[in-house]
């Protein structure tokens, strides 16, 4: 019995030396392995912020939102990046399903622009104050895609702009609600007497005072 016993603690040890070799050798297989087994069977919870920000309300044909944050589509991922960039937010979480199998692939795809247009697109669809300078995507466990925006206009900027509009509206009598030709003209006049082309400027990839409504 004892040596029984034994024999079934030695055979023990050995199947558990022999798992602890496997899974150190096949580290990344078996990390794979488990993460998709707990994916198969969890449910992830996306947390949509309540707010958003100088929210543009048009149906273009070409990119649409969504409320629906669990994708199976390419185009269901695209869907989400416009939804985060158009309502301001800074930034998003949401989760590739199990049996999504080429999500990561395509969201990849999408952020790396040499491969995909549309990141850098939908710049052209959102308010320009929600418009951004970096659109970063992390992907973390094969499944998690955390998005994060760096504003072209910081706060303050805004606040700015804002502030400096009410008053030239509210000096030249608009009506901002149903602006009549005559508005227009004298915008179109002013922006005309106002602002001048920066004869310095050179083309980088850093945004600088010149591509924004601040350095007007």
């Amino acid at each position: 019995m004892k040596s029984t016993r034994r024999l079934l603690a030695i055979l023990f040890l050995l199947i558990s030396l022999m798992a602890f070799y496997y899974t150190i050798n096949n580290y990344e297989k078996v990390t794979s392995i488990v993460n998709n087994i707990v994916r198969k069977y969890s449910k992830n919870n996306v947390i949509v912020p309540k707010e958003s920000y100088n929210h543009r309300v048009y149906l273009y044909k070409t990119v649409s939102e969504t409320d629906n944050f669990e994708p199976h589509s390419i185009d269901d991922i695209k869907k989400i990046y416009y939804t985060v960039l158009n309502n301001g937010w800074d930034t998003f979480t949401f989760y590739c399903p199990y049996e999504y199998k080429s999500c990561v692939d395509d969201v990849k795809m999408i952020a790396n622009s040499t491969h995909d247009t549309f990141i850098s697109l939908i710049n052209n669809y959102v308010s320009p104050l929600n418009s951004y300078k970096r659109y970063n995507t992390v992907i973390i466990d094969d499944n998690k895609v955390v998005l994060t925006i760096e504003k072209l206009y910081t706060d303050e900027e805004i606040k700015e702009l804002n502030n400096y509009l009410d008053e030239y509206f509210k000096v030249n009598s608009f009506n901002t609600t149903k602006a009549t030709k005559k508005d227009i003209e004298k915008i179109h006049d002013f922006l005309i007497d106002k602002i001048t082309y920066d004869v310095n400027y050179e083309k980088t990839s850093e945004i600088t005072d010149s591509n924004k409504a601040t350095g007007a």
